[in-house]
């Protein structure tokens, strides 16, 4: 029976990455993979995949790997519906930072713009999956997994609800998937809401499913 593992954040750990997909059959990372895809120049991109998050290069997008901005794919025995990008509550400091120096971290579009917003959510609506991944997490999910003190750390309001996860609310309201995982938190997580079943995969952690998306 076929096996797909999910991997959360790598943050530039690239030999990690590498140690940890060598042993898996087919892969999908969940965003924030860095910002040097030279390390995939061997990885087979017919079978690991790559959801960008809000630490990716998207001036040169993995070509091959990146499974785009949001849709629904048929990845081998898994059907799923996928929506990449979040909101970096760092961008200020990384902004500031490429200005003093050049070297580039943070990107406008690490989210979807309000039109690739509103069509996704007109997809989703229409094919209703039973499967979610995503980087981030719906902004009623993001109230209990994270922590509300960060965003005030960084100087936005703490109840402050990122357009990603507006929109990724919005498609929870609109249709319960059965199964959504996500990253972005770094931790390990499980909860169940409604019909909902959520996992939080933690930085250079994995999660692993068989063929009836069911954890093995």
């Amino acid at each position: 029976m076929s096996k797909l593992t999910l991997l959360g954040d790598i943050h530039g750990y690239y030999d990690e990455y590498l140690d940890i997909i060598k042993d898996t059959e087919y892969s999908i990372q969940l965003g924030d993979f860095g910002f040097d895809y030279s390390c995939l120049q061997d990885v087979d991109s017919d079978r690991h995949k790559i959801i960008l998050g809000n630490h990716d290069n998207y001036d040169n997008r993995p070509e091959g790997f990146d499974l785009g901005d949001y849709g629904l794919v048929t990845f081998y025995d898994w059907d799923f519906f996928f929506v990449r990008g979040a909101f970096s509550i760092d961008c200020r400091q990384r902004w500031a930072h490429e200005r003093s120096t050049g070297r580039r971290s943070w990107w406008e579009n690490e989210q979807l713009s309000k039109k690739e917003m509103d069509y996704c959510l007109e997809c989703y609506s229409y094919v209703c999956p039973d499967v979610i991944l995503s980087h981030t997490c719906p902004a009623h999910i993001s109230e209990i997994v994270g922590n509300p003190g960060t965003m005030s750390s960084f100087g936005w309001p703490e109840n402050m609800v990122t357009a990603t996860q507006g929109l990724l609310r919005a498609m929870w309201e609109r249709h319960q998937p059965k199964l959504w995982c996500f990253g972005h938190y770094h931790k390990n997580w499980r909860y169940v809401e409604d019909q909902t079943t959520y996992y939080c995969v933690n930085e250079l952690s994995t999660l692993t499913f068989n063929e009836d998306w069911k954890v093995v």
